[in-house]
């Protein structure tokens, strides 16, 4: 909506509409698809009853703009991965999903749904932040792309103006950086070393004249 914000956690996140699909999706596959949806934020009625109708309600129309059948009462494991990926972050409304690695355990058929998935939730202006090694993944999937290397942004392009061979090549420069500056590192540290090998020497040099002379003051004094 144009504003900056900052989260204090999750719970905050997805009250403001940013929700996560993690790698590992931590979901109680033994119960209801219907308890999933809603795990920690069950609606009640004016009695303070949990508002069962309305779960069942909510959690139909979401399945039916995903183009997801399924038995809302059957255990969530019996839903496939992408569906159950996608279905748990859109039940928060949310205007913003990050999905990380989101294919690792997903066959090749999955995948595909996941991504017709995700091209109906892009239509109605819902923002995906698609995480991924897996470069034909993103240039099949994303309008635009960020490179990442040790936490530091490597580029920034739209898909159309880029291709993987430029990402790698981007990715390797900066690989290239790191390790000559590793080098310099490595070379200050061996000159320190040096330094101070030099400084002991000398010091043991200057104590060892000293005990010389000082052996040789004694000499003189016994005869």
């Amino acid at each position: 909506d144009g504003r900056e914000v900052n989260f204090s956690g999750p719970k905050d996140a997805l009250e403001n509409g940013v929700a996560m699909v993690h790698q590992e999706l931590n979901q109680c596959l033994e119960r209801s698809v219907v308890d999933n949806m809603f795990l920690g934020r069950y609606p009640k009625n004016s009695f303070g009853i949990v508002d069962e109708g309305r779960m069942k309600k909510e959690t139909a129309n979401l399945f039916r703009q995903l183009g997801i059948t399924a038995n809302l009462t059957q255990p969530m494991k019996k839903m496939s991965v992408s569906q159950r990926e996608i279905a748990k972050a859109i039940s928060y409304h949310s205007k913003v999903i990050v999905l990380d690695e989101p294919t690792s355990s997903l066959t090749a058929p999955e995948v595909e749904k996941l991504f017709k998935m995700m091209r109906q939730l892009k239509a109605p202006g819902i923002s995906l932040i698609y995480i991924s090694h897996k470069m034909d993944e993103i240039f099949n999937i994303c309008d635009e792309i960020s490179v990442l290397r040790d936490g530091s942004l490597v580029m920034t392009k739209e898909c159309k103006d880029t291709d993987m061979n430029e990402t790698e090549s981007d990715d390797d420069a900066l690989a290239d950086a790191d390790a000559k500056a590793d080098e310099k590192s490595d070379e200050k540290k061996g000159l320190f070393k040096k330094k101070k090998k030099d400084k002991m020497e000398e010091k043991i040099e200057e104590l060892e004249q000293k005990i010389l002379l000082n052996s040789r003051d004694f000499v003189k004094l016994n005869e």
